[in-house]
């Protein structure tokens, strides 16, 4: 990659991992205020329950099923879909959210709430293991730029607390604007992320897959045609 390249990668590695760290900050730091909105101080620590564990079940069937899936159907639409699904769905329920968490009380909030972060987590996950994916395989080195992209998304999820004055207790448009507000950010760099697959830098990265892939088969069939030879 030439230097110009890599600054592009760089930025839209680092874009990634806010619109990830977004999806997992924003959520989480709502936690003290659905506790008080509820008056139910355990809510937090079931809400983190449902956020943090069913990933793990994503990342296991990531583990287990990406290289088929790229095998058969490509590894540049794969990695696309991903990214671009699983940021939709993301960006979609903290949209959700904001109407959820301004509602007036109603029967099942809770569990909404809950359900909500099921399927945020999970899908927090699948973008980051995409991501990773992504840019891990040109350059390792991409990796802590989504880990530092995800870092200030924390900073920037306090930002955006203090601006607005959302904590518990407080009105609920102020949470209903927090959880747009997450929502927006995570859209606008999906669109930045759609634009750019016309550019450059990131056609040589699905390239670069493409290339780390037809080596594997080739790996793979001649590790088979050896231990064909030898049974024969």
């Amino acid at each position: 990659l030439h230097r110009r390249e890599r600054k592009y990668l760089t930025v839209l590695a680092f874009g990634l991992g806010i619109s990830q760290g977004c999806g997992l900050c924003f959520y989480v730091a709502a936690g003290s205020y659905f506790s008080d909105f509820f008056g139910n101080p355990q809510f937090f620590v079931n809400a983190c329950a449902f956020f943090y564990l069913p990933p793990i079940l994503f990342t296991i069937a990531q583990l287990a099923f990406d290289a088929r899936f790229e095998e058969l159907l490509g590894i540049r639409p794969v990695i696309k879909c991903r990214i671009i699904f699983s940021s939709l769905v993301m960006g979609s329920l903290l949209f959700a959210l904001s109407f959820v968490a301004s509602a007036s009380r109603f029967a099942g909030q809770g569990k909404a709430i809950y359900g909500i972060g099921v399927v945020l987590g999970s899908f927090t996950a699948v973008l980051l293991g995409s991501a990773c994916t992504l840019f891990g395989a040109v350059d390792p080195r991409f990796v802590p730029c989504l880990m530092l992209g995800q870092t200030a998304a924390g900073v920037y999820t306090n930002v955006v607390a203090r601006a607005l004055g959302f904590a518990p207790g407080c009105d609920v448009e102020k949470a209903s604007a927090f959880f747009t507000l997450a929502a927006g950010t995570i859209l606008v760099i999906t669109l930045i992320y759609v634009a750019a697959n016309s550019c450059k830098p990131l056609e040589r990265t699905y390239q670069h897959h493409e290339v780390l892939l037809s080596l594997a088969r080739s790996q793979s069939l001649s590790s088979l045609n050896t231990a064909t030879c030898s049974l024969a």
